[in-house]
């Protein structure tokens, strides 16, 4: 709809059971919309440490402060010890 606006989020980082309930809850708490959302996993090419992506499509509200978003997602990545990139 044109009351938001479309963004891309990108994860990667150690596998970590809790990456995508953080990640949902705190998209809930801004009233930003999953549109879509995939999840795999890959393996480190030297180590072979299983490493967790996750993309997903996002509707931020046209009212929503992406720089704040995108402080917090940074914040979440370093509790997580993930990469989080938000991309228009």
């Amino acid at each position: 709809s044109s009351d938001s606006n479309k963004y891309k989020i990108n994860l990667a980082g150690a596998d970590n059971e809790g990456i995508v309930k953080v990640l949902s809850k705190y998209l809930a708490e801004k009233s930003i919309n999953i549109v879509e959302m995939e999840t795999h996993i890959s393996h480190a090419p030297v180590s072979g440490t299983p490493l967790f992506n996750l993309h997903a499509s996002i509707a931020i509200p046209k009212d929503s402060k992406q720089k704040s978003i995108q402080k917090d997602l940074s914040h979440i990545a370093q509790d997580l010890g993930v990469e989080i990139h938000l991309k228009h």
